[in-house]
């Protein structure tokens, strides 16, 4: 049977799948257009799928036909569909999956497009309760005095739901949007001259895409140049899209968006599916001015978007390290070169990659090199460890510090990557470490409760006392945590309060704002953390900051060791200080020559990280070259090598590292191997893929998982 084009369409299906698929409309049914959602036979089950549009193959054999068109208009746009085959092709990822990690998880799963209510309630009519119902009319009295009242208002007020529903069930009252507050302060804070001039270099561009990369120390105001930015967008009717890297910085962001843009939504992985397919749907719509988000958030749709900002550009969770294997920063100056409107990428310590962008001229620089309050940088000063007797990890002149900086009224900051108690159990008779049994690492000493975790996996036992190989009771705990920080500072400075935060000690956003409000009153505290301290925050009676362990990530094998730690250090360093009183950094280390550690105190980040791009130049490495690297996991670590043993036969011309174990080789009973791929552009790398996809679709490998990471942020 031959099938004219005008009734067969494409249709892209969530699986692992590189094509796409042919189906016939039915005759009674209309032709769906290109992104709406569909219900389609796909092998002996039903799938959801996406309209791509009419088929461009004409074909002779039987096709299935579609059961359902689910929407009546496109859930995704022709833009974002753009993006959509965009993502499949640059990350080599199957076209059907891309597309659906572009939109939120309920809309994957079929559900409608339905705005929810809006929770506020006003008097639907003159007409009244029955005057027996006195439960009914007070509450219908407290509506119409407050002029309307939303839910929680009404369950505050000591109103039974029960009451409200039948106010609502009998028409008495109705929900309409709550009134929109104010805008407050919209004028914004009064710039000083570096932030005038960056505003002024955004503004004279703001109507056409330019990627502009605001480089402002930390404490800089870069947050008001955004918000200035902002408003000469949305007062032209557009909608911006703010970018954060972390769910913990989400608060603090949407309380100063939406004070000045009261249209503001929130868009994080910390939210119900609910909430989150709301939001989207009310972006969708064009109820919002602004979206504040974290990675995800990138793909948000808009009626308009005309500015997209990405805080902390530098940050490494903007890349997603499971399934598509996206850089949302990088999505996000696609996105915006796409639309033809403008991208403002933010940070005091810009990536390699993006100072090297301004280089090149594909990025318009601004910088804000002195701080919004003319406040005094901090001062820092490197204690050298390697011959102190330490109490715990803190040395004589660190402790001296704290406890001045606390006599003062202030606050200190004790940062160290690493969470738990200690990094490991040691058997000091006969050598033995704590394992864990699915994976080859060291288990985590944590307390309270008293646990061996391994942070790859989450397996978990309890702590032992003696040794299980040499049944001695001669088991010490080995390295610092920031339990075991917090403990001993509990100890020096008991008159303190001591904050811990980490992913341990604050597991939702609740803990983490209740935690923050005790540390914003301005009391005399420690905080203990991990980078989950490093970044956004702004504590005003903070004056201290202890970096533990300051030199370790310059040792790297990873050769973005060295950024990410100046970076880290650059981050948390920022914190003290930011309101009228100096700040003092003390950087803790065994390699107090470290001449990267050394650098970066005397010169400050951006000398460090222009040696830094002349070394990945010389070396052939990122920017300067395209890398990805293809990993490959198995039950059988022979199976997982092989595999990519074949890949590097067939990549001849290519220059390639590997395959070689991943650092952590066993991770949950799998065995992980990766290749790497480095080539002078983005074309022959996808003539490498081209290459490997075809040999992997003729030799199929069920019991081995692999996958492509392009421009990977970690090796």
């Amino acid at each position: 049977m031959h099938y004219k084009t005008n009734r067969v369409i494409s249709v892209a299906v969530p699986k692992p799948i590189d094509t796409l698929f042919d189906y016939e409309v039915p005759k009674e049914m209309a032709i769906p257009a290109p992104g709406t959602r569909l219900k389609v036979p796909f092998g002996n089950s039903e799938s959801i799928g996406l309209c791509l549009g009419r088929s461009e193959q004409l074909t002779h054999k039987t096709l299935k036909p579609i059961l359902e068109s689910i929407d009546q208009q496109p859930v995704i746009s022709k833009s974002e569909l753009e993006i959509g085959k965009w993502l499949s092709n640059y990350y080599h990822y199957p076209i059907g999956e891309a597309l659906f990690t572009i939109i939120p998880s309920d809309i994957r799963r079929g559900k409608s497009l339905a705005l929810d209510d809006p929770d506020h309630w006003v008097i639907a009519s003159d007409k009244r309760p029955p005057k027996k119902a006195y439960k009914q009319i007070v509450l219908y009295d407290f509506i119409q005095d407050s002029q309307g009242a939303n839910y929680q208002t009404i369950l505050d007020a000591g109103f039974s739901s029960n009451t409200l529903r039948t106010l609502k069930r009998n028409e008495l009252i109705k929900p309409v949007e709550p009134p929109v507050k104010k805008e407050l302060n919209n004028s914004g804070l009064k710039l000083n001259d570096e932030q005038q001039l960056a505003l002024k270099k955004f503004q004279s561009g703001q109507n056409s895409y330019n990627c502009y990369l605001l480089e402002g120390i930390t404490g800089s105001g870069k947050t008001e140049v955004y918000l200035q930015a902002m408003k000469s967008i949305i007062d032209m009717g557009k909608e911006v899209l703010v970018l954060v890297p972390e769910i913990s910085l989400t608060p603090q962001t949407f309380e100063r968006f939406s004070s000045r843009f009261p249209q503001t939504g929130l868009i994080h992985s910390g939210l119900t599916n609910h909430n989150v397919l709301q939001t989207w749907i009310r972006c969708k719509t064009g109820a919002l001015s602004c979206l504040v988000g974290t990675r995800s958030a990138v793909f948000a749709p808009f009626q308009n978007l005309g500015l997209i900002i990405v805080d902390e550009e530098h940050d490494s969770s903007y890349k997603q390290q499971e399934g598509l294997k996206y850089s949302a920063r990088d999505v996000a100056v696609k996105r915006a070169n796409q639309m033809n409107i403008p991208a403002i990428l933010g940070t005091a310590t810009p990536s390699i990659e993006s100072i090297n962008n301004v280089e090149r001229g594909k990025y318009s620089l601004l910088s804000l090199n002195k701080r919004a309050n003319d406040s005094a940088l901090p001062v820092h000063r490197i204690i050298d460890i390697s011959n102190q007797q330490l109490i715990d990890g803190f040395s004589p002149q660190t402790i001296s510090t704290i406890q001045k900086h606390l006599a003062k009224n202030n606050q200190a900051m004790i940062f160290i990557n690493k969470r738990g108690f200690s990094r490991t159990l040691f058997c000091t008779n006969c050598g033995w470490h704590a394992n864990c049994v699915r994976c080859e690492a060291r288990t985590t000493k944590h307390v309270n409760p008293d646990r061996m975790i391994c942070h790859y996996c989450g397996w978990q036992e309890k702590v032992k006392n003696e040794c299980p190989e040499c049944r001695k009771e001669k088991l010490i705990a080995l390295g610092l945590g920031t339990q075991k920080l917090e403990s001993t500072l509990h100890k020096l400075f008991p008159d303190f309060p001591v904050y811990r935060i980490d992913r341990d000690s604050t597991r939702n956003t609740n803990q983490f704002a209740e935690v923050m409000e005790k540390i914003n009153s301005g009391a005399p505290c420690i905080l203990v953390g991990t980078q989950m301290l490093s970044k956004g925050h702004h504590f005003k009676n903070l004056t201290l900051v202890v970096v533990m362990e300051a030199d370790t990530g310059f040792n790297s094998i990873d050769f973005r060791g060295p950024e990410k730690t100046a970076q880290q250090i650059i981050q948390v360093s920022g914190r003290a200080g930011r309101d009228n009183q100096q700040g003092e950094i003390i950087l803790q280390t065994y390699q107090s020559a470290n001449p990267q550690l050394t650098d970066l105190v005397e010169n400050g980040y951006r000398i460090l990280a222009q040696n830094e791009l002349k070394i990945r130049k010389k070396m052939k490495f990122p920017p300067f070259r395209s890398m990805a690297i293809i990993r490959a996991e198995a039950s059988i670590p022979a199976l997982a090598e092989n595999l990519l043993r074949n890949f590097n036969l067939l990549l001849a011309d290519y220059e390639t590292l590997g395959p070689a174990p991943a650092i952590v080789r066993k991770i949950s009973n799998r065995y992980r191997y990766q290749l790497m791929i480095l080539t002078d552009n983005n074309l022959r790398l996808n003539n490498a893929f081209s290459i490997i996809k075809d040999y992997a679709s003729k030799n199929h490998q069920r019991k081995v998982k692999w996958s492509i990471d392009i421009d990977p942020i970690e090796i």
